[in-house]
């Protein structure tokens, strides 16, 4: 379960930080 909540939170990120696309955050994570 730990692992699916993970999973799903950096998807999450990932897809705001595409949605923004901003590469100062990318390379801030």
């Amino acid at each position: 379960m730990t692992r699916i909540k993970a999973g799903a939170l950096v998807t999450g990120l990932v897809g705001a930080l595409r949605r923004v696309g901003a590469p100062g955050a990318l390379a801030d994570a």
